[in-house]
């Protein structure tokens, strides 16, 4: 699988993230967060609400626990310094 790193600021729709051992389409519209202040280096925090679309048999405990009370959507969030593993469509 192709992948390049990007960080929260360069993810946008229909790009699937690999987090915590799964895949996540983000399918939701990425917002600001209002709830965490905007850092001088790391710019504004964004999130986004992502569903898991495959987990792997390693995938971690707590991971998945909180995927099946959230009915499979993880929450994709960080400033411009946190990156993140996205596929590249071939």
């Amino acid at each position: 699988m192709n992948g390049t790193s990007k960080n929260t600021h360069e993810l946008v729709l229909g790009d699937i993230v690999w987090c915590h051992g799964a895949r996540v389409l983000i399918d939701s519209e990425i917002k600001t967060s209002s709830s965490h202040p905007a850092s001088e280096r790391g710019g504004p925090c964004l999130y986004t609400h992502g569903l898991v679309i495959h987990q792997d048999d390693e995938t971690d405990t707590l991971f998945s626990r909180f995927v099946a009370v959230d009915q499979g959507r993880w929450i994709i969030q960080g400033n411009g310094l946190a990156t993140w593993w996205v596929e590249v469509q071939a």
